[in-house]
């Protein structure tokens, strides 16, 4: 009794530091579980109804409308990109893409929010459901305040290395410049009227 004692004695700033640890090596464990289980990397990238030179794409069945998603981070299950579709050219006059965030509930499963900032304020536009499979995701609105979206919408991840996002056409370019130009055009013939 009295050794052990002893022994506890001399070991006790050893027990106090791994004690000290341990919240930090359970986090740690934690964060590796969560990535692992909702395969945060594996979201990431960019994904189009058009993947550039994927050479099984026909079978794939993916949407005919133009739709792209580049999800550029999922740090801690948080998914942070842009999206661009055909529903957001034909419907929403000022803006070519919105801004997407929201979270991973797994590795097949997310939500996101696509939204903009209008007036300095965040104005959502919709929540959207993806559900993976692979290389292959299938995008349904679970709210769609602007009805810009298709009722479902599959897509691909496009191969790493093939052009990138630089090189890639816009789905509705220089809308935004053709908005403001033509604002200022009638601003400025409104004011030369008397």
């Amino acid at each position: 009794m009295i050794a052990g004692l002893a022994l506890l004695l001399t070991n006790v700033t050893s027990i106090l530091s791994n004690a000290r640890a341990l919240p930090g090596e359970v986090r740690k464990t934690s964060d590796q579980f969560s990535g692992w289980y909702g395969d945060y990397q594996g979201w990431k990238g960019r994904w189009t109804n058009d993947p550039e030179g994927m050479v099984d794409a026909a079978g794939l069945s993916l949407s005919s409308q133009p739709f792209r998603i580049d999800i550029d981070d999922t740090v801690s299950g948080d998914i942070v990109g842009t999206l661009e579709t055909k529903g957001i050219c034909d419907k929403l006059p000022l803006f070519e893409n919105l801004l997407v965030d929201g979270s991973i509930s797994s590795s097949k499963y997310a939500t996101i929010h696509v939204f903009d900032f209008i007036g300095g304020y965040r104005r959502e536009f919709a929540v959207l459901r993806l559900e993976r499979e692979g290389q292959v995701m299938r995008v349904t609105p679970l709210a769609d305040h602007a009805r810009v979206f298709a009722r479902e919408s599959r897509i691909a991840r496009d191969p790493e290395g093939i052009g990138g996002p630089d090189n890639r056409e816009a789905i509705c370019p220089g809308k935004r410049a053709k908005f403001i130009e033509r604002a200022l055009e009638k601003a400025s013939k409104s004011s030369a009227q008397p």
